[in-house]
């Protein structure tokens, strides 16, 4: 669930905290490796919208090492 103080983030913001490439994320979210609604929302209802990372999500998974 998304909160009021939980920070959105770039594909390219989640790339460089996690030092590879936008593509990379791109493709680990293709992959599965990020789960709608859990790590990331989409703003918008096409194929083509706009896509924001939790940054919650993203530090649990480098605490918990499940990347």
């Amino acid at each position: 669930m998304l909160t009021f103080d939980d920070e959105l983030l770039t594909y390219q913001e989640v790339a460089l905290i996690l030092k590879v490439s936008p593509k990379t994320i791109m493709n680990w979210k293709c992959d599965g490796k990020f789960k709608a609604g859990r790590d990331y929302i989409k703003i918008g209802k096409s194929r083509r919208s706009a896509v924001r990372f939790k940054k919650s999500a993203i530090m649990s998974k480098i605490k918990n090492n499940s990347l």
